[in-house]
């Protein structure tokens, strides 16, 4: 636990809400533009919904990693967490609607169980880069999953409109537990 915020804890929520906002609307209208082009040249297939999740968590991670730069210094596993534990709850999610319990509905009818399991393993794969921060780097894993969830539950109340403002959701929220998490650090720099 050797590394230092650079920024008050506000600063920090600051910057991760507004870069966690950037990054699920890039994501969002990537991942749906993605699809549809993917599904216009493949023929409507299912399984373009691996895109989504990869585009999610890169454009998630990826902006995330920039929007604290020079406060954080997350690294490309941060990045590749993210796009690796958002594609992977997606093509689980394909699988078992297809092998296992042969439901018949569109993957987007299990986003949030989606969500959930790729915000825990985004954040598996992401805890590490917060151990320089604190101690506490194993709570990630959870904190991200809740993140991820409540985002996708507000989408789902709200509708259509509601997977936009979901981004704000889920960048407060996250944004408020990352500070959480690394308060002691955070405290310091301020």
């Amino acid at each position: 636990m050797d590394g230092q915020l650079a920024a008050s804890p506000r600063g920090l929520w600051i910057r991760w809400t507004i870069a966690t906002c950037v990054g699920w609307i890039v994501g969002v209208v990537v991942a749906i533009a993605l699809s549809y082009a993917i599904m216009a040249l493949l023929g409507g297939m299912e399984e373009t919904n691996i895109f989504v999740g990869v585009f999610m968590g890169a454009c998630m991670g990826l902006a995330q990693l920039l929007g604290v730069r020079g406060v954080l210094r997350l690294g490309a596993r941060w990045v590749w967490g993210s796009t690796a534990g958002m594609g992977l709850a997606f093509v689980a999610a394909i699988l078992l609607r297809q092998y296992v319990f042969r439901f018949e509905g569109p993957v987007d009818n299990l986003l949030i169980p989606v969500a959930i399991v790729g915000g825990l393993l985004t954040g598996l794969f992401q805890r590490t880069s917060l151990r320089p921060y604190t101690a506490r780097y194993n709570l990630w894993p959870l904190l991200s999953a809740l993140s991820w969830g409540v985002a996708w539950v507000a989408a789902n109340v709200i509708g259509m409109a509601g997977v936009l403002f979901a981004g704000v959701i889920f960048g407060v929220l996250s944004g408020a537990l990352i500070v959480w998490l690394l308060e002691p650090q955070a405290a310091r720099a301020g």
